[in-house]
């Protein structure tokens, strides 16, 4: 229970410091309290306050390659709008990521891959790939596609995917599957295209299958629309049941055809059912959390629902005669599209078919759709009786090991009834208790430190993620340590007798038993809280938006004065260093112009001379450090020397002083460019000596200030994260 408190506390932890990092490196867009009217700020200011005649996108990013990447640091692009909207000599990406990798052709990515540093490629090549059939907007008739098929022309494109694993690039399986809640829904996938890979997670329940097939006495209109309006008519008659029924609300819902034009029947049918229906037009409208939709085999990739209504839309024609044409399934991939589309149910799919599986015949075709339609009809009307390899698997009498036979024997000893290994995948629940007093559901889950345990790479998928999945399908779980039931069997006995017991007490078949318990599950001590909200404090400071100004120039304050004092006079020296020592720890670095004028006052003198500005020189302490540029010599006190000095003074307002440009060291002037280039990222030089001069109380540039503030610039240049341009200075940390 601790360790998983600290790992959810560590994830949440990274999200929030990606997140304050992400904040912390905006460019300021301001400047004086107006939007900054300079560099590449100044230019998108400029085209947001446009109402009309703006930019086009590819020119505004080739304008503002620095900041972009800095309030957008992840763009969300198709590899044609990469082409369209960033020009070549676009800066590269550190990481170019391609999703649904299956569905992109090997032209599309390649130029998109040459702009990153590093890519990575997503997508699972038992779904979609490019294809032109629906480019070309049209579906084939049957003569067409034997055509095809003779003269060998491929209907299907190799994609980016294929490609890298043909190039044998490294690669990752992702084998755990989380939408399907009822593991039915992927059991045929896992079966004919995974095999047998994905790792699925068990319901608390021995139910139905998820699967439902409704036979349904329509007729392929073969050659004309290539529709079947009575499966049409049953669909929109589920669609509109589904609406009505309040138990459902709240479940969204998707329909899938097997062709275009199918598709387009659905949508006009249901289209007039809502004209007839006004309180069912106002139900499917207000349905906005997950929509109502209706797509076709070709672009129903990534989408997802809780319940997926399937037409096959094929059957018997008119004369009686069945379709072997079956749209893109028939190809070579079309195996693909079926996986696709009976993979997008978290609850459930419901097929309406004309077609029976014997209608199709195997015999005059090679390729594997046909034949996976034809399982998958066998599967949504006989369940996993037809999938050999899960049956197999799922006796009600298995033990990965000798200890969970040992707990299945104490449980029975009680009288409950105890099922093994369930689950369809390769991870399966060691042990359930079936409720004696609900038919067909598990009271609890007992997971037993063995094989399936073990056989998680890391502590959080053993002992955090797996559980908390199971824990939101529904399930109870309890855990018996092999180590504690053999040290101690009689305690451990007990405490698993009390855990099922409790169960079956508190079982409630809507699942309102479990809230309680996650929550207290996962609540941290008020330590532990308060340990939290302290982590959180620098990453609050991180996220803080650069400082508008430095720190305010402050000057010595003059208490009492030395009038009188001969600073000529070798006895005199040592009050003379205590004067600098005090004006130096104030003010430093100072330059030793500004340093005489300090003196001169404290010693009551009507101005600094050269012969004083002399004396001093030669008296200061050897220990007190110095930097010399051509017209100054800087006294640094010893809070900060010369490497170590991060800060810059500002003017105070106070209009009776103002220091020379030339009187402010070039380490505190770069420190000052730094902040500004660092706060708008992007920032040509005149613009960027404006803004400093700003900040040192000067309105207005010119030419004499740009030259005292040249050693600046060339401190500027060797500071890390700073990169000249060929307009300016940038920030690139």
């Amino acid at each position: 229970r601790e360790f998983r408190r600290i790992d959810e506390s560590l994830t949440k932890m990274a999200s929030k410091t990606v997140a304050a990092l992400v904040a912390s490196g905006k460019p300021r867009m301001d400047a004086k309290d107006k939007p900054a009217d300079f560099g590449e700020v100044g230019a998108l200011n400029t085209e947001m306050s446009k109402r009309s005649r703006h930019k086009p996108i590819r020119k505004l990013i080739a304008e503002i390659p620095t900041i972009l990447p800095k309030l957008k640091p992840c763009l969300l692009m198709s590899p044609l709008s990469v082409a369209q909207y960033l020009d070549a000599s676009h800066p590269p990406f550190d990481v170019v990521v391609f999703d649904e990798a299956s569905q992109i052709p090997v032209s599309d990515a390649i130029g998109v891959m040459a702009r990153g540093k590093q890519v990575i490629v997503t997508g699972d090549p038992q779904q979609l790939p490019p294809t032109s059939f629906f480019q070309r907007g049209m579906e084939l008739s049957d003569e067409e596609f034997t055509l095809m098929e003779a003269e060998g022309i491929p209907e299907d494109a190799e994609s980016i995917l294929d490609e890298c694993r043909a190039r044998g690039l490294p690669d990752i399986n992702l084998a755990w599957h989380y939408r399907s809640k009822h593991e039915s829904l992927i059991a045929f996938s896992n079966h004919h295209y995974y095999g047998g890979s994905l790792l699925t997670n068990p319901e608390p329940e021995i139910r139905d299958e998820g699967v439902k097939l409704v036979s349904v006495d329509g007729v392929y209109d073969r050659g004309k629309s290539r529709t079947n309006l009575r499966e049409a008519e049953e669909v929109v008659k589920a669609i509109a049941a589904h609406y009505r029924d309040e138990k459902l609300h709240g479940v969204s819902i998707g329909v899938v055809t097997f062709n275009s034009q199918q598709q387009s029947l659905i949508e006009t049918l249901l289209d007039a059912e809502r004209q007839k229906d006004a309180e069912l037009d106002m139900l499917i409208a207000n349905d906005e959390r997950e929509p109502l939709f209706i797509k076709n085999l070709e672009n129903v990739q990534g989408d997802e629902r809780d319940v997926i209504i399937f037409s096959t839309t094929y059957g018997k024609d008119e004369s009686g005669r069945p379709s072997n044409n079956f749209g893109p399934i028939n190809k070579p991939g079309g195996h693909r599209r079926l996986n696709v589309a009976i993979t997008r149910a978290r609850l459930g799919v419901v097929v309406f078919t004309s077609l029976r599986p014997e209608d199709i015949d195997l015999s005059r075709t090679k390729e594997r759709g046909p034949r996976h339609l034809k399982a998958y009809l066998e599967f949504a009307a006989r369940g996993k009786l037809s999938l050999p390899a899960i049956i197999k698997g799922e006796s009600r009498d298995e033990y990965d090991s000798g200890f969970e036979l040992k707990v299945a024997e104490a449980l029975r000893s009680q009288g409950w009834e105890v099922h093994t290994q369930i689950g369809c995948s390769s991870y399966r629940i060691d042990l359930a208790v079936v409720h004696p007093e609900h038919a067909g559901a598990y009271a609890i889950g007992i997971e037993c430190d063995g094989a399936t345990y073990h056989s998680s790479a890391t502590a959080r998928d053993r002992d955090r993620l797996r559980q908390s999945v199971l824990e939101r399908l529904g399930w109870r779980i309890h855990r018996v340590w092999s180590t504690d039931w053999f040290r101690d069997y009689e305690k451990e006995k007990t405490r698993l007798f009390e855990a099922v017991s409790k169960a079956i007490e508190n079982y409630s078949p809507d699942g309102a038993h479990l809230e309680q318990e996650q929550e207290e599950a996962v609540k941290a001590p008020a330590e532990s809280e308060a340990q939290d909200a302290k982590s959180d404090e620098p990453i609050a400071e991180a996220a803080k938006a650069p400082d508008s100004a430095g720190v305010p120039y402050q000057m010595v304050q003059i208490s009492q004065t030395m009038k009188g004092l001969d600073p000529y006079n070798p006895a005199t020296v040592e009050a003379l260093r205590f004067a600098i020592a005090s004006v130096v720890d104030k003010e430093g670095p100072v330059a030793l112009t500004l340093l005489c004028e300090r003196i001169a006052a404290i010693l009551e003198m009507k101005r600094s001379t050269t012969k004083l500005k002399d004396r001093l020189s030669e008296i200061l302490p050897r220990n007190i450090p110095r930097t010399k540029t051509s017209s100054n010599t800087f006294i640094w006190s010893s809070k900060a020397g010369p490497d170590a000095y991060k800060e810059f003074r500002v003017h105070d307002g106070n209009d009776d002083f103002r220091r020379a440009l030339s009187d402010i060291c070039p380490q505190e002037q770069a420190n000052a460019m730094e902040h500004v280039v660092r706060s708008y990222q992007s920032v040509p030089t005149e613009d960027l000596l404006r803004q400093v001069v700003l900040l040192f109380g000067y309105n207005n540039l010119t030419q004499q200030m740009k030259d005292m503030l040249r050693p600046g610039l060339k401190q500027l240049e060797k500071r890390k994260g700073i990169q000249k341009t060929s307009s300016g200075y940038a920030f690139k940390g």
